[in-house]
């Protein structure tokens, strides 16, 4: 990764505090493509107003009472200067010794509210049940699905629900205490996550988890016993091999959406247009083993249509000395999505068609950076564009059904996907899809759109069918 990063830090001066918080820094926060805006704490007699809101005001006075309390990230950086070289020396030791003291009683924390949580029992009798999802803002589609799920669930009158997710970028992430506080104050009689199993929980909770990653509860293969009101869904075959492996029953649930959220737009214009939404997968590529010639085997491969199947991927990764996990789940992802971007930008379909990528990273190439467009805020942004295109390109390596081929086809806009129908799972709707194998399908793939039949396809694929599938287990097993 070749972005520079500031860190969160602590100023004893305002005036350099007020000078760095303009620079607009980004902080690295564990995600390749998600950055929190850098904080700037500062000390002064008294809060300076008119500040960027970055540039936060914390007097030494203050400073063990606000960070003992704050949901933001604790500064890593701390600039002191004092005209007695001894005393900034003093006064480091002693906010670093601080900030220590902060860490262990978090940690302490932590350690109360699990004990409290494992004995916390919801009561079924309640006139309302309790729906507590949690969720991250280190995501780029999970958080979403979590949203998604919470907007379904609101409609029901008997039920209260909780969305546990940071207010706000400067919120430390990677800190677990304010879902343990959620989960507490809560008290849930249902979890619903997105890939995160709560073995923390009481046994009278109904814990459901949907896997759609690869997880490490999932990688390391230790059988597992879930509890009796636990239940498990898995988005892909990945997902099943690994569940499976552990030993833990599972039901299939493939992606939804929000049908009253991603519809056609009749407002808009539908257009001779191609649009890809979504990042590219070039941080996927591991330079410092990744060569030349094992990217042009695998795009020449990917070129001529053959598949990536199971043995070719085992001789792959012998022959060039590669994980054959890492092959499969980061590289030729990494072929099939940013390879058929790059192949749409360079063909002679610019001519016919105005093209838009929108994401991140598709800069990096000269052939898309002309068409790349930036970021979408999810939602109405993203609805919009599909209502305004013919067509839109979704190749991915393992599973057809994703989150933007559905969101494109409930906004009209014809899918044209990478085939890998020797890999998925069906049903694979050929009456909806347009499939692709070569580089020279892939370029005559937009002709004509498909009529498609929506009735029976939004039943299967929106977030009201799967919160029907949960409610109804809970029902069926609350009182056992």
């Amino acid at each position: 990764m070749n972005k520079q990063f500031s860190q969160d830090t602590y100023f004893y001066n305002v005036i350099d505090a007020i000078k760095e918080s303009k620079e607009d820094n980004d902080v690295y926060l564990g995600h390749p493509t998600i950055f929190g805006k850098q904080i700037c704490y500062y000390h002064a007699e008294e809060k300076v107003d008119g500040l960027p809101e970055n540039c936060i005001f914390v007097s030494l006075e203050n400073f063990y009472n606000y960070f003992s309390n704050t949901k933001y990230r604790l500064p890593k950086r701390l600039v002191i200067y004092k005209d007695d070289l001894k005393e900034s020396e003093i006064l480091l030791d002693a906010i670093e010794t601080t900030i220590n003291i902060i860490k262990n009683e978090r940690k302490q924390l932590e350690a109360v509210y699990l004990k409290e949580i494992k004995n916390l029992e919801p009561d079924f009798n309640d006139k309302k049940l309790r729906v507590l999802l949690p969720a991250s803002g280190l995501t780029t589609v999970m958080q979403y699905v979590s949203k998604g799920i919470y907007d379904v669930l609101n409609e029901y009158n008997n039920l209260e629900v909780k969305l546990s997710i940071e207010d706000t970028f400067f919120d430390d992430m990677n800190d677990n205490l304010p879902l343990l506080v959620d989960i507490y104050n809560f008290n849930p009689h249902i979890i619903i996550s997105i890939n995160h199993v709560f073995q923390f929980i009481n046994e009278k909770v109904f814990n459901f988890v949907w896997f759609q990653d690869a997880m490490p509860f999932l990688i390391n293969k230790e059988i597992y016993k879930n509890r009796q009101r636990e239940f498990f869904f898995s988005l892909t075959k990945h997902q099943d091999k690994m569940l499976e492996a552990k030993q833990i029953p599972f039901q299939r649930q493939n992606f939804a959406i929000n049908d009253k959220l991603f519809k056609i737009n009749k407002k808009i214009k539908r257009e001779d247009k191609i649009v890809f939404i979504g990042s590219s997968y070039n941080f996927f590529v591991d330079n410092s083993f990744v060569t030349k010639e094992i990217i042009d085997e695998l795009e020449t491969r990917y070129e001529l249509g053959e598949e990536f199947s199971n043995e070719y991927m085992e001789d792959f990764s012998k022959k060039f000395n590669i994980s054959k996990e890492y092959l499969e789940l980061k590289l030729i992802p990494y072929i099939v999505r940013d390879f058929a971007v790059r192949w749409l930008c360079r063909s002679k379909l610019i001519k016919k068609f105005k093209i838009e990528i929108y994401g991140w990273g598709w800069d990096i190439y000269p052939e898309t950076k002309q068409y790349f467009k930036g970021e979408l805020k999810h939602g109405k942004e993203i609805a919009d564009v599909y209502s305004s295109a013919k067509f839109t390109l979704a190749p991915h390596s393992g599973y057809i059904i994703q989150q933007r081929v559905l969101e494109a086809i409930f906004c009209g806009c014809q899918p044209v996907l990478y085939d890998c129908r020797n890999i998925d799972q069906g049903p694979y709707y050929e009456d909806v899809f347009v499939y692709y194998k070569s580089k020279e399908d892939l370029l005559n793939s937009f002709v004509a759109t498909k009529e498609f039949n929506f009735v029976d396809f939004k039943k299967e694929f929106t977030y009201k069918h799967f919160v029907e599938k949960i409610l109804n287990i809970v029902e069926k097993n609350k009182n056992e």
